[in-house]
């Protein structure tokens, strides 16, 4: 019983990854097959990808890491990345993205990445 609360985080983190990738790298499939309503939004599919891996990430962080601000700047990273790089694909879509869009949240994903990376580094050190 001890056990129970990880192993629930542990299948959380597996759905939302597996659902995430799959929103995020076929999106029409996902849409097909799970998100089957209201218009298809090909950038909205990816962002919601992108999302789901970085939650998905934190929370297997969560399981590994008792460091909550690893966790979080882990999850972010990801998820920030991914968000960027959905805005760098769909960026011709002629939805809201304008050109400056990728470019910001490119440098917001470094910057989270570099939080991320020199926690990390502060941890490493702690051990």
């Amino acid at each position: 019983m001890r056990n129970f609360p990880r192993f629930v985080v542990a299948l959380l983190a597996l759905v939302m990854v597996v659902f995430g990738v799959w929103a995020f790298a076929a999106p029409q499939s996902f849409y097909a097959n799970v998100a089957g309503f209201g218009t298809y939004n090909l950038h909205l599919l990816h962002d919601v990808g992108a999302f789901q891996i970085g939650f998905g990430v934190a929370l297997f962080l969560a399981l590994v890491t008792s460091d909550a601000l690893l966790v979080v700047l882990g999850g972010g990273a990801v998820g920030t990345v991914l968000h960027a790089i959905a805005h760098w694909i769909d960026r011709n879509l002629g939805q809201a993205n304008t050109k400056k869009e990728p470019i910001e949240l490119t440098v917001l994903a470094l910057v989270v990445v570099a939080g991320a990376l020199t926690e990390l580094r502060v941890r490493t050190r702690r051990s």
